[in-house]
C-alpha cells in the first residue's frame, strides 16, 4: 500500500490558514460532544449508565447479567466496564 508523505508539500498560505480553521473547528467540536456526554469520559459505569451507555431498560440489563455479564462489586457500588459492554453484547450476535 502506498503512503502520502505530507512533509514536503508546500500550500498557500490561504489554504494553510483554511486547514488550520477546519481542524480547529473540529477539534473543538469533538472537545464540545466529549464535554456533553460524561459516560464517553467514563470507564466504569454504574448499572443506571449503563443503561443509558446501550440505550436499553434496567430491566434488560439485569436480564444480561442473568446471561453472564460480569459486575464489578467494590464496597456495595457495582460497576460495569464500557469494554465489557461491548464485547459481552459482541458474544450474543448471532
Amino acid at each position: 500500500m502506498a503512503t502520502l508523505n505530507i512533509d514536503n508539500i508546500e500550500i498557500g498560505d490561504l489554504l494553510q490558514k483554511s486547514l488550520e480553521g477546519s481542524v480547529k473547528e473540529m477539534v473543538r467540536k469533538a472537545i464540545d460532544e466529549v464535554a456533553a456526554d460524561p459516560l464517553q469520559r467514563k470507564d466504569y459505569l454504574n448499572k443506571r449508565e449503563a443503561c443509558d451507555f446501550l440505550g436499553v431498560s434496567f430491566t434488560t440489563l439485569q436480564r444480561l447479567e442473568v446471561l453472564g455479564l460480569p459486575i464489578i462489586h467494590i464496597e456495595g457500588k457495582q460497576l460495569i466496564s464500557k469494554e465489557t459492554l461491548k464485547s459481552f453484547l459482541k458474544t450474543l450476535e448471532k
